[in-house]
């Protein structure tokens, strides 16, 4: 994906309204960190051994390593993305978990796109609680 196409990811409300902060895993440094859900465009995309990131059951951000992609030709909706995490746990991602599972790390210029857009937003809250 080039930096237009992420940047364009982020261009209307709904899409800075579905980027979530949440806390990353403490075997990843911890802090927080800005994501935003997997495409399933860009989760077919997805190359052998790269590292993505994704929400564990407590609500953290932590890493997977994707072993396998699989598409159907006649089925072209459905993708499965099999990933493996640590040495022994692996798990399977369907096209339900892909968009509320699977996450991206919003880049630098995308950071600052959201938090501008977040100020823009509790101003004009503001400006209607006045009112």
């Amino acid at each position: 994906m080039t930096h237009g196409e992420g940047m364009a990811l982020l261009d209307t409300d709904e899409a800075m309204r579905q980027v979530k902060d949440l806390q990353i895993g403490q075997s990843y440094g911890g802090g927080r960190g800005l994501f935003r859900p997997m495409t399933l465009d860009e989760a077919r995309q997805l190359p052998f051994g790269s590292r993505q990131w994704f929400v564990s059951l407590n609500g953290q951000a932590k890493q997977v390593t994707v072993t396998s992609v699989k598409t159907w030709k006649r089925k072209p909706t459905l993708v499965q993305i099999n990933v493996r995490f640590g040495l022994y746990e692996h798990a399977t991602f369907a096209n339900d978990d892909v968009d509320s599972r699977l996450l991206v790390q919003l880049t630098k210029e995308q950071t600052d796109a959201y938090m501008t857009w977040l100020q823009y937003m509790v101003g004009l809250a503001a400006r209607q609680v006045c009112v």
